[in-house]
């Protein structure tokens, strides 16, 4: 996997996607605040959810990683990601 900022950004996400698993309590509220617009687009706007349902035929290039917040937000139904401006 070759380090971007959007991988960096990605693995932020998953970090705090497994830390809210174990740390809150199960069907309670989750929030993570990003200001990633990528982070974003990849779990609030679906483009993981769309390249896994098409099967991953066009290799995104953090495929790994999103595939693995597909798998892992489904275990967080109140999970909400909000934007922050940073700049």
């Amino acid at each position: 996997m070759r380090q971007t900022n959007n991988c960096g950004e990605l693995l932020a996400i998953l970090i705090q996607v497994l830390l809210h698993i174990a740390l809150t309590p199960r069907g309670a509220n989750c929030y993570i605040y990003t200001d990633s617009d990528y982070a974003l687009q990849v779990t609030v706007g679906g483009v993981a959810e769309r390249h896994a349902a098409y099967r991953w035929a066009s290799k995104p290039e953090n495929m790994g990683i999103m595939k693995l917040l597909v798998v892992l937000t489904t275990l967080l139904p109140k999970l909400r990601m909000l934007p922050v401006m940073s700049h």
